[in-house]
């Protein structure tokens, strides 16, 4: 089947957030258990609802505002952007 449901495409949305936070703590320099703190700002609700998940799979404090530092840009969708911060 190749519908994309919308429970596939809330998968897909926090697997490519996972990937994102996870390449941004490596370019950082987190160790391997130690907490960090990132701030998302982004123009899709939906996203709120995997921040729990993302945030257990990457050891990492994710909170929705707007931070001092951006750190990555990206489209989870055609008209979903999400941006980090520090």
């Amino acid at each position: 089947d190749t519908e994309i449901t919308p429970a596939l495409k809330k998968e897909g949305f926090k697997r490519e957030l996972v990937r994102q936070i996870q390449s941004l703590r490596k370019k950082l320099g987190y160790k391997y258990g130690q907490n960090a703190v990132f701030c998302l700002e982004c123009s899709e609700k939906a996203v709120s609802s995997i921040i729990k998940e993302v945030e257990a799979e990457t050891n990492s404090e994710l909170r929705i505002k707007k931070g001092k530092k951006q750190l990555s840009r990206f489209l989870l969708d055609a008209n979903i952007e999400v941006k980090i911060y520090q």
